[in-house]
């Protein structure tokens, strides 16, 4: 990937808003969470996909201060020709209706 080859759009009320890079933004963010909470597990449901969709319910589960932690949000990922991330736009879980009409409009992309 180029320098610029990925988008991140996190459309959540805290989210972390959109940014454009590598891709390797993406892995410093999981970094920090792996640093805050060395027992983090990610677990992926609801998966579908199309030829440039893969909408999913993303839930980290880990402690942190002795308490236990869940974050659960919606991801939508735009793939190209080959089958990769070109980005991803995140959503709360009250929001599956913005997930969905990204998912859906991302279907009906016709690859060039």
């Amino acid at each position: 990937m180029g320098a610029c080859d990925f988008v991140y759009r996190d459309h959540r009320l805290l989210g972390w808003g959109t940014t454009m890079s590598d891709g390797s933004s993406g892995m410093q963010i999981v970094q920090s969470l792996v640093d805050l909470a060395p027992d983090v597990n990610l677990r992926l449901d609801h998966v579908r996909l199309c030829e440039r969709g893969d909408p999913q319910q993303i839930m980290w589960l880990g402690t942190r201060d002795g308490g236990a932690f869940e974050i659960v949000f919606l991801a939508v990922s735009e793939l190209d020709a080959h089958g990769r991330i070109q980005s991803i736009d995140n959503y709360d879980v009250d929001r599956l209706d913005l997930a969905q009409a990204r998912f859906e409009e991302l279907c009906a992309a016709r690859t060039r």
